[in-house]
């Protein structure tokens, strides 16, 4: 792939920078395009679910950091300030919205700052203060709109800080007259909320949204013990209970693919963190900001599977790394921190050093089950290898470096394992044995 003059691998012998306040998306590594987030304040929208909340209530933002940071970005030789000047946007934020009460005040003039400074942000909000004054500045970015309900009294008791379900409708319009782009955000989708995930989707395009990001709720446990005694008098116990299973109950499924089926009849793109088919869902970000400005997603390597690949297809480590890597910063950096937001156990259990290339965390990625990014954990996808002997476990197949071989499926149903027998070419797959698959997969 051809590089840029934005492309960050030109600046490989940049060293780390810690501590930064804008720093990288940690979670969402080959989910989301975006790669860089700002939080801060605790949020006065005080959604009853919202994990940020429950599970750091009394955060507050350094602003003098956020400006010294946005200060030292043309000559700052971490990684944070090599991504922002490379044009990479800001996510203005997963954790906390920047026009609740609580933050617009320095929410605005920070945005402001950016703008000044060239660089660019996303924003996820379910509106509020100061929205009017950031379109005065603004530069043409990704908005990406909350609504779960079309309830208002139900909103009202979920939602008790937040505005209205009404007015993020005519916020979605006045964003889009502005000429910004605008996703529409029903996350969590829940069948108690939404009984019908069409009229609203209906309303959202009306006014202006292009696409539905959706998921379902889940709580951990220790997040779901947090909510008060309000909280769970909204969101009702049985709920609660639901959200913290590992697979979807039978009427949050229903619900999933009702968002998706109505999607699809109104011809809005959909995306939801472990899909498996073909989605154009981040085409407005490559719109506003570029393919060299973004960051590949696991999406993008979906598209292109089912574009070039046929049922049975073998793909190994170097197929998955010859399509991320060119879009990733060289260079070694303290991106560790990716695998850590995900499952600390895996570090507790290998030696994994603090600073990494991109095609090192890459390789984890695709080896590693608990990833939640690891492409095994998709029906279109699993290992290559066969049966043991007495019909109870797998052995898989791996390449001369111990990595092993993913089989693609188009079958609509996809694979119902992590594993799969297969044939594998010894001279055309470089297949250098067998190994005995030790290790712990998630239900």
């Amino acid at each position: 792939m051809p590089e840029t003059s934005a492309t960050p691998a030109k600046s490989k012998a940049e060293s780390p920078e810690t501590g930064s306040t804008i720093d990288l998306y940690l979670g969402d590594f080959l989910i989301s395009p975006v790669p860089l987030e700002l939080s801060l304040n605790w949020c006065s929208h005080a959604c009853h679910v919202c994990f940020a909340n429950l599970g750091n209530p009394n955060r507050k933002a350094n602003v003098p950091a956020i400006m010294s940071q946005l200060g030292r970005v043309q000559h700052g030789r971490g990684l944070e300030s090599l991504l922002m000047r490379s044009g990479y946007p800001v996510l203005i934020s997963n954790r906390v919205d920047p026009f609740a009460n609580s933050n617009f005040k320095q929410a605005v003039p920070i945005m402001e700052t950016m703008t000044a400074a060239g660089i660019q942000y996303t924003i996820q909000t379910r509106g509020g203060r100061g929205i009017d004054d950031v379109l005065s500045f603004a530069p043409p970015s990704v908005w990406y709109v909350s609504i779960c309900t079309l309830d208002d009294a139900l909103r009202k008791e979920l939602e008790p800080g937040a505005p209205s379900t009404e007015s993020r409708f005519e916020l979605i319009q006045q964003l889009r007259e502005a000429g910004h782009r605008v996703v529409l955000g029903l996350n969590p989708a829940v069948p108690e909320w939404c009984p019908e995930p069409a009229a609203l989707l209906e309303r959202a395009k009306a006014a202006g949204a292009e696409g539905v990001w959706t998921d379902p709720l889940h709580l951990s446990k220790r997040l779901a013990d947090r909510i008060g005694e309000k909280g769970r008098a909204a969101v009702t116990l049985p709920l609660l209970g639901r959200s913290q299973l590992r697979r979807l109950a039978p009427e949050d499924e229903r619900c999933a693919q009702a968002v998706i089926d109505a999607a699809v009849a109104l011809g809005m793109p959909s995306y939801s963190v472990g899909q498996w088919k073909e989605s154009t869902f981040f085409d407005p970000f490559l719109d506003t900001y570029g393919a060299e400005c973004l960051f590949p997603t696991a999406q993008d390597f979906l598209n292109a599977c089912w574009a070039n690949l046929e049922h049975g297809d073998v793909l190994t480590f170097e197929d998955f790394a010859a399509f991320f890597v060119p879009w990733l910063p060289e260079g070694k950096w303290p991106i560790s921190r990716y695998i850590a937001a995900k499952f600390h156990d895996f570090l507790n259990e290998h030696r994994v050093p603090s600073s990494m290339t991109y095609r090192e965390l890459l390789a984890i990625v695709w080896s590693e089950p608990r990833f939640g990014q690891c492409l095994a954990r998709l029906p279109c996808f699993a290992y290559a290898g066969q049966r043991t002997a007495d019909g109870k476990g797998w052995v898989k197949y791996v390449d001369e470096n111990g990595l092993p071989f993913l089989i693609f499926s188009r079958d609509p149903c996809g694979f119902d394992d992590y594993f799969a027998s297969a044939e594998i070419v010894p001279d055309i797959h470089g297949i250098a044995g067998e190994e005995a698959v030790n290790i712990i997969l998630p239900n």
